[in-house]
């Protein structure tokens, strides 16, 4: 039996109204949620039960991940994503993971282990959520177009999700979830409060948000070229000795720049060898063995003809990759004092190519933290910035966490938190996807009209900010959810 056709055969039907409540008025609910922006093929089921607790005014609902996994493609062979490697991955795999988060669903429901999934009642959502965008158009449109059947199957709500808010959201899902484990969660509050800062790294995406409500997401800060993912995957290629890519699967170089730049020792610990001062844009690794090759990388954005961009809101990481790349390729002439013009012969060694990668990803980092500062010293006092969420594949590098916190410390912004989710919560994953779909329905931020959400397309890119007119985001029509005149208001 077909997917679709398992999911009509049955009996029990679930068209829930978009309630505007408390998450305490809303009683049990379940969410299968589906993530396919780029190349994970990624399913979860969230279930949030408030039933047992719903005289206890203190107590909040309890949070469950019923199932959560992804598939990613294996775009090996190019070095780089694919996007119809991607997409077929998509074709091959959704369908059998959205059966196996059926089986999952069932046997929570069933509460039994040694059920039998043909005997027992299938498992049927309350909600379908699926990612809407921003992405690959292809790789959505799977996604998209799966959610759609299912949901159409089950007649139950279709809400459309923004992939960047559900990652700014993401540290509240892992308290949720903690909390519900240690049995600690007060009544409609999850952390980080409102606001927070958000910093968003991904290949695609380098983002600063202040976020104010679950809905309302104000860009402070974006980048002007190539996103810091984009950034480190290049330094990656071209700066890594290729000994130490053999058998590597992976597309993504920043774990692989970052075990080169910074092995762990003999205790698997890394040691974080570099100077510290009062300037943070003074701290370098090994400056003496540096001053041996004589180069120094420039800070993004921090100096230029007129000086007009020092302080500026942006982000820019296309010359710092342009600068790496002559190095390692050319280079650095120290009797001239300019990068060289002929390829280096012999190539680059080993030490200094280790040198060169630990200070590209210093010099990256550091430009990401001086905005996150001054974010932060020209924030409105009232109320305050406590917290700063970092989300996102980059945030999975430990170096970045390490030299965010020192920035922060040094910088008179000791008290402000620093929010990084588990691993597999940095990385795309439809379980974020799912929870940024009930803030969303608790908070009433979602399309009632059920034909206009069958009518939802997918939006490559899907902004964040303006006066959204209409017809939509971006006059497609279809939308996902509500929209207001300032910041992201969904």
């Amino acid at each position: 039996m077909s997917l679709l056709h398992a999911a009509i055969a049955s009996s029990e039907t679930c068209f829930h109204p978009f309630p505007t409540h408390s998450l305490l008025q809303i009683r049990a609910k379940t969410i299968l949620a589906i993530e396919t922006s780029c190349d994970d093929t990624a399913v979860a089921v969230l279930d949030i039960d408030t039933s047992d607790d719903s005289t206890r005014s203190n107590v909040g609902p309890k949070t469950k991940l019923i199932f959560n996994e992804k598939i990613t493609a294996n775009n090996a062979a190019f070095r780089g994503i694919h996007p119809m490697v991607a997409h077929e991955s998509h074709q091959v795999n959704l369908a059998k993971l959205v059966a196996r988060a059926i089986d999952a669903g069932t046997r929570f429901q069933s509460r039994d282990e040694d059920f039998d999934a043909k005997k027992e009642q299938r498992f049927v959502p309350s909600y379908v959520a699926v990612t809407r965008g921003p992405g690959m158009r292809t790789s959505l449109t799977t996604g998209l177009d799966t959610a759609k059947g299912l949901a159409v199957a089950w007649n139950c709500p279709l809400i459309g999700v923004h992939h960047m808010q559900a990652h700014a959201l993401t540290p509240r899902l892992c308290h949720a979830l903690n909390s519900y484990e240690n049995n600690s969660i007060k009544a409609d509050h999850f952390e980080p409060a409102f606001p927070f800062l958000t910093l968003l790294v991904s290949g695609g995406h380098t983002i600063l948000l202040r976020t104010e409500s679950v809905a309302d997401h104000i860009i402070l800060a974006s980048t002007s070229d190539i996103a810091i993912g984009d950034c480190i995957d290049k330094i990656g290629r071209i700066v890594v000795p290729q000994q130490h890519l053999a058998n590597r699967m992976s597309v993504s170089f920043g774990p692989i720049l970052e075990a080169f730049a910074l092995p762990r020792n003999k205790n698997g610990v890394v040691e974080y060898d570099y100077i510290k001062g009062t300037e943070p844009t003074k701290w370098g690794f090994n400056i003496a063995k540096r001053k041996d090759y004589g180069w120094k990388l420039p800070m993004p954005l921090h100096s230029s003809e007129g000086g007009t961009k020092k302080d500026s809101m942006e982000f820019s990481f296309t010359g710092l990759v342009s600068y790496v790349t002559r190095i390692a390729q050319f280079g650095y002439l120290k009797d001239t004092q300019k990068l060289g013009k002929t390829p280096r012969d012999p190539p680059i060694s080993d030490q200094e190519a280790q040198l060169l990668a630990q200070e590209a990803m210093r010099t990256a980092f550091i430009h990401l933290a001086s905005r996150i500062v001054t974010a932060l010293r020209t924030s409105p006092a009232k109320p305050p910035i406590r917290t700063l969420v970092l989300s996102g594949g980059v945030a999975s590098n430990l170096f970045l966490r390490h030299l965010l916190r020192a920035y922060l410390d040094v910088s008179g912004f000791e008290h402000v938190k620093l929010e990084v989710p588990p691993v597999e919560y940095c990385t795309d994953n439809a379980a974020m996807i799912a929870w940024a779909a009930w803030e969303m329905i608790c908070a009433g931020h979602v399309e009632k009209d059920m034909g206009k959400a069958f009518e939802m397309r997918v939006l490559r890119k899907w902004r964040y900010a303006g006066d959204w007119g209409e017809d939509g985001f971006d006059g497609e029509g279809g939308r996902g959810w509500c929209w207001g005149k300032w910041g992201y208001r969904c």
